[in-house]
Parts: C-alpha cells; sequence; structure tokens
C-alpha cells in the first residue's frame, strides 16, 4: 500500500478539556500552512482527544502509511502511566531505521519532528536520552536529533501568514515536503517502504518500559500491587 499520510501527529491526550481544544487549535493552523507544501493530508486522532477517552490501536495503520511523525511535545508526552505516545515514538523510529537507508541523499533527516508545546529543555533532555538508548540498543551511531520550540503558541493566528510562528512552522512544512516527495519517488520507482501496513504494530509496553523509566529517570520499573490484594 503507498503513502497515504504526509504526517502522523503523535500527541499525549489531556485529562483536561482545554488541553483538547489547544491541540485542534495548534493542529488547524498547522494544517492551513501543511497545505500549502503537501497534497497528502494529516493522520491526526481528534475524535479520540476528550479526557476519559481508550486509545486506539487501529492508528498503528496509519502511522505505518505516514512519511514521518510529528510529535507535538508536553512535559507528561513520556509517561510510565500513559504509555501509548512512547510507543507512537519508538515504533517510528522502528520504522525510521528500515526506511531511511532507501532515502539515497537524505539519510541524515529523520523522520520524527518534535515540537515543543510546553517544556521545550525537557524535550531536548527526553529526546536525546530516548535516541541514546534506542542507537545503543540497536547497534547505531547516537544522533542528535533536532528539537523545535513553541512555548509560545497560544492561538492559531500565530502559525498562518503574517503570524510570528509562521516562519518555524514553514520550516517545518518543507522538511515534510521533503520526506513525502522522497517516499513517493520510491514507490514510482517500485521500492514501497509501505507494503506491510496490515501486519505492523506498534511495540508493546514490555518491550519499551525500561527505555521510558531510563530517560525518566528510574532505573527499576515500580512494583505494580497484586490482583489478588
Amino acid at each position: 500500500m503507498p503513502i497515504q499520510f504526509c504526517c502522523f501527529i503523535s500527541y499525549r491526550h489531556s485529562p483536561v478539556d482545554s488541553g483538547a481544544n489547544y491541540a485542534r487549535d495548534f493542529v488547524a493552523g498547522f494544517k492551513e500552512e501543511l497545505g500549502r507544501w503537501v497534497d497528502y493530508p494529516v493522520s491526526f486522532d481528534e475524535d479520540r482527544l476528550e479526557p476519559g477517552d481508550f486509545v486506539d490501536e487501529s492508528l498503528a495503520a496509519d502511522l505505518y502509511a505516514s512519511s514521518c511523525m510529528v510529535v507535538l511535545y508536553n512535559p507528561n508526552y513520556f509517561s510510565r502511566v500513559n504509555m501509548f505516545c512512547s510507543r507512537e515514538y519508538f515504533g517510528m523510529l522502528e520504522l525510521e531505521k528500515q526506511r531511511i537507508p532507501s532515502l539515497r541523499g537524505q539519510s541524515q533527516h529523520g523522520l520524527v519532528i518534535p515540537i515543543a508545546l510546553r517544556g521545550h529543555s525537557t524535550m531536548v533532555k527526553h529526546v536525546r536520552m530516548a535516541e541514546e538508548q534506542w542507537c545503543v540498543r540497536n547497534g547505531l551511531p547516537v544522533r542528535n536529533r533536532l528539537g523545535l520550540n513553541f512555548d509560545e503558541f497560544s492561538r492559531k493566528r500565530q502559525l498562518l501568514p503574517g503570524g510570528k510562528l509562521n516562519g518555524q512552522l514553514q520550516r517545518i512544512c518543507r522538511v515534510i515536503r521533503d520526506r513525502q516527495t522522497a517516499f513517493e519517488g520510491l514507490v514510482q520507482s517500485g521500492t514501497d517502504p509501505f507494503l506491510a501496513g496490515a501486519t505492523w504494530r506498534l511495540p508493546p509496553e514490555h518491550e519499551i518500559s525500561s527505555w521510558v523509566n531510563g530517560l525518566l529517570g528510574f532505573t527499576v520499573p515500580p512494583q505494580l500491587p497484586s490482583q489478588a490484594a
């Protein structure tokens, strides 16, 4: 199956109603600018941003069918309580490892674009530690992935033409366009890196729990109470 989305947006569901509205406002402005650069849609789990909603395992198929992943980071993005975003993050690192070698001339560019809506300095630390753990475990050279600071974001108009954050957003849109174009070229040449979407799954929690505990500063996973207690 060929590429279906220009990017997948990974976002921690907020426990407060205003958090969902805040994310939608950012994504609305983001999509309006991105629509000037690309033809494919964005995968954004807009229907499941309310408190108490269940996560949707079928999102793995959307992530697999995307040319890259945009992380909308808040300080609780990586969490021991709710690990779905961490599964998306390390899942895309696995796809990146599989796909980057095929992108001749663009191997220095990754498929994960971290954007800090809150806590940029914490995001830089978490992303660096996640990269270190992932690369060491997979025998890869450690990389320093660039994370972008959107701490100033408060309303959609800041992202639109003339807004103070539009220039920085255009940089992101240009990267997404380049990833999409590169993968389109692969598909047209007969090399389709999106063929296994029906069977691909996000890494399970037990595989990444030690990584998440490590980057959060916990070396020993917490012991859960017995169900019989």
